[in-house]
């Protein structure tokens, strides 16, 4: 169930009708929202389902023993490793451990060790995204910050949260289970604002990501022939804003879907292509996971770093590199998240010279800043979207010969995906929030008319693409 198909929005209907009719009555909502967010998880993911409530039953009974351990003054390292171990050995099985073994079986059989065994295991549909936030709530109990729940119902309203439990964003239990506690009534202004959200994600998955991808992505990235260097460059920029629209665009709809419902989920992107440093983008750019890995690992690290000569640089570079790693055991994620890393490495290295070259550049150190590091993030889109070590080292091979690119010849709807894709990325993440209260506050009759106008324009987008693509962090 895709949220750029018309059976999601059927269902989001039927559960806010249920949702909304169930009035005050909290624990019988919230036993509805699990069922519907199971069965949203099942329609897409099957027996996997079994593999998201045990990680949600486990963490639950975890946290209640670190609980008790803080309560009765006990330790409570042995039941917070068992979370981190449970957790990270679900994404090592299932996300890293086939491709892995697929990596190593050639150079392993080549040495005349034999054959390493294949493990073909269909990665569970947002796996990356729950075992990140069951984890969080047993370190957030870890840490005291927040205390566990007592009833499994709340824990698996969190972690089951259909709106955002297939793509994010990441949700932390401080920020969601406090909700769960406010009594629901119709608030119409939530409700239209969602469905500003809504409106504004399809815009951005059919309109935008989907359309660029067709006519200026695939054609480069899906063909071997000798494109030259403009075709390549053409169709990596147009990837960057293909992803970040993708992904932006499901952001969008979990909020939206998540406000008609009455509860708040954060932002996940903030114009990140406007920044010209790492630091910067990291805090723009999947938010939801950049914060947690800093907030879970950069900031542990650096608190048992002791007086260890560069610990800064280095705990940047293994966190930066573990956000590369996340998306995937491929080697081309692997070199993505390398080269993040050494830009963050070398950002906080460079500090000082950097902050002088910007005195003296003055107005124009940023545009220049922005261009060096604007060229630097599409060579990791280029690994990012490469297939592998060798489609990347053919694409970096053609940004030598100058060729022709007859895709810009393409229809009017890739000429106003170009322009959409470009005035989508310009508002900061309050000026959406200020455009969707605008948008809630107009007259009834306005928002069905601009409604009706973006369904129309979104059926024919979706009609002249002849298919739609699936999002692509699905495969995350």
């Amino acid at each position: 169930m895709s949220f750029a198909g018309l059976d999601y929005y059927i269902f989001l209907f039927f559960v806010y009708f249920l949702f909304r009719n169930l009035g005050n009555k909290g624990d019988l909502r919230h036993v509805m929202l699990v069922f519907a967010s199971l069965l949203f998880y099942t329609l897409g993911s099957g027996w996997h389902i079994l593999l998201l409530i045990y990680s949600s039953v486990a963490d639950h009974f975890l946290a209640l023993k670190i609980q008790n351990g803080h309560d009765k003054n006990k330790s409570i390292r042995l039941w917070m490793w068992l979370s981190i171990v449970n957790n990270l050995s679900l994404l090592a099985l299932f996300k890293y451990l086939g491709p892995i073994l697929a990596t190593l079986s050639g150079p392993w059989s080549q040495l005349g060790w034999g054959e390493l065994p294949k493990l073909d295991l269909l990665l569970p549909i947002g796996i990356s995204f729950y075992t990140f936030q069951t984890l969080s709530y047993t370190l957030d109990v870890s840490y005291k910050r927040i205390k566990a729940r007592t009833r499994l119902l709340d824990t698996l309203t969190y972690v089951c949260f259909f709106p955002q439990l297939v793509a994010g964003p990441i949700l932390r239990a401080s920020h969601f289970l406090p909700q769960m506690k406010e009594k629901f009534s119709f608030d119409s202004t939530l409700f239209h604002q969602g469905i500003f959200f809504i409106l504004l994600g399809l815009v951005k998955k059919i309109v935008i990501a989907d359309t660029l991808g067709i006519f200026l992505v695939d054609p480069i990235y899906q063909s071997s022939s000798n494109a030259g260097a403009f075709p390549v460059m053409i169709g990596t920029f147009a990837y960057a804003f293909q992803i970040y629209n993708d992904f932006s665009g499901y952001s969008d709809i979990a909020i939206g879907s998540a406000l008609i419902l009455g509860f708040k989920v954060p932002i996940n992107f903030d114009r990140p292509f406007s920044c010209n440093n790492p630091a910067d983008f990291w805090n723009r750019w999947h938010i939801s996971l950049s914060h947690w890995v800093r907030d879970y690992l950069f900031y542990p690290l650096m608190m048992k770093g002791g007086f260890l000569k560069g610990r800064v640089q280095i705990n940047l570079f293994i966190t930066t590199l573990i956000i590369g790693i996340w998306h995937g055991a491929n080697l081309t994620f692997l070199l993505f998240g390398l080269l993040h890393a050494l830009l963050a490495v070398l950002q906080r290295f460079l500090k000082n010279p950097l902050d002088k070259l910007k005195v003296g550049l003055a107005i124009f150190w940023f545009p220049v800043s922005w261009l060096v590091y604007w060229l630097l993030l599409n060579l990791g889109m280029l690994f990012f979207r490469a297939d592998d070590l060798q489609h990347i080292g053919h694409l970096l091979g053609q940004l030598s010969k100058s060729n022709q690119f007859t895709f810009l010849e393409g229809p009017p709807l890739m000429w106003l995906a170009v322009i959409l894709a470009v005035l989508t990325h310009l508002p900061r993440s309050k000026h959406w929030e200020e455009f969707a209260l605008r948008y809630a506050r107009l007259p009834l009759f306005f928002q069905l008319v601009i409604t009706w106008l973006i369904f129309c324009f979104l059926y024919l987008a979706d009609h002249l693409h002849q298919g739609r693509a699936a999002f692509i962090y699905f495969r995350f």
